[in-house]
């Protein structure tokens, strides 16, 4: 049964150029996330983002929306060591 509908999805996909419709509702589907869905569907390959870029753009996004954190900065992954002279103990 799931192979059928697969197949029927790949079809509809790559003769019919058929994609899910994206919710215009801005607090469903955020604008950059539809344009981000939109260039991924482009038939040109070399059109299409990145698996970087997709990554980048959603991480971005959830960022936006406070889902994540930000990325560390490199100073936070920095060893810091103390290099300054003890004081004499005489």
């Amino acid at each position: 049964m799931k192979q059928s509908i697969v197949r029927q999805v790949m079809f509809e996909i790559s003769v019919h150029n058929a994609r899910l419709d994206i919710p215009k509702d801005p607090a469903v589907c955020p604008p950059a996330l539809a344009a981000l869905m939109t260039s991924c569907w482009q038939t040109d390959p070399s059109l299409r983002p990145s698996a970087l870029e997709v990554q980048a753009s959603l991480e971005g996004l959830l960022r936006e929306i406070d889902c994540i954190p930000p990325p560390p900065s490199p100073l936070s992954a920095a060893v810091l060591v103390d290099c300054s002279i003890p004081p004499s103990s005489t």
